[in-house]
Formats: C-alpha cells, structure tokens, sequence
C-alpha cells in the first residue's frame, strides 16, 4: 500500500513530505480498518542516504551517482532526518492516524475526527 507515493520533479522538499505524509495517513487509515489488521511496521525510521549510493560515492562510480541523482533513489524514506529531527509533514498525520488505530479498528471506515 505504501509504496504508491511518488516523486515528482516539480514538487518542492516541502510538499514532498506534505504528500508523504497524507498519504501514509490515508493508507494506514485503510489498513486498519480491516478487521484482520493487526498491526504496522515501517523499516525506514531515519531518512538518510541509501548505502548503494554512498557505496558508489565513495569509489567514484559515475555512472551509479547519476542513475541514483536521476532517478530520485538517492535517499531512502524515513520519519526522521540523519540528525535525527522529526520530518513534521510526515509525522504529525501519520501520528493522529496512528493514535486512532482501535478506533479505526473496531469501526472500520469511520473517518479520523468522527
């Protein structure tokens, strides 16, 4: 479900994560709303470099930098930043779908706020 966000050229950092952000709100709003749902896990607590890239920084590899520079895949996605400060687009709707998960659970589509 997770992975139907995309990066789009045109948007700015802060729209990115504006989208990032509504997005996991949404689908995490659709998981638990299933009765079989129990739960959620997100391997990519911290945003940071991809180990792949650095990898071909540090031996100078030009052709992987700018396939990873062109394709966006440079970074991979986390809720925190490598200094460990919160991505606030990304948290505070993932947060309030999060913090209402029983809810969401026990009346599956009932919006969050109602």
């Amino acid at each position: 479900y997770l992975c139907r966000v995309r990066y789009y050229r045109y948007l700015s950092v802060g729209q990115y994560y504006r989208q990032l952000g509504q997005t996991f709100s949404s689908e995490i709003q659709k998981l638990f709303s299933l009765p079989y749902f129990i739960g959620w896990h997100h391997c990519g607590y911290i945003r940071g470099l991809r180990r792949e890239y650095i990898a071909a920084l540090k031996s100078n590899d030009q052709k992987s930098i700018e396939y990873f520079d062109n394709k966006k895949l440079n970074y991979r996605e986390g809720f925190f930043t490598e200094i460990e400060e919160p991505i606030e687009p990304i948290i505070k709707p993932l947060s309030a779908a999060i913090a209402n998960c029983e809810k969401l659970h026990r009346n599956p589509g009932t919006p969050i706020g109602k």
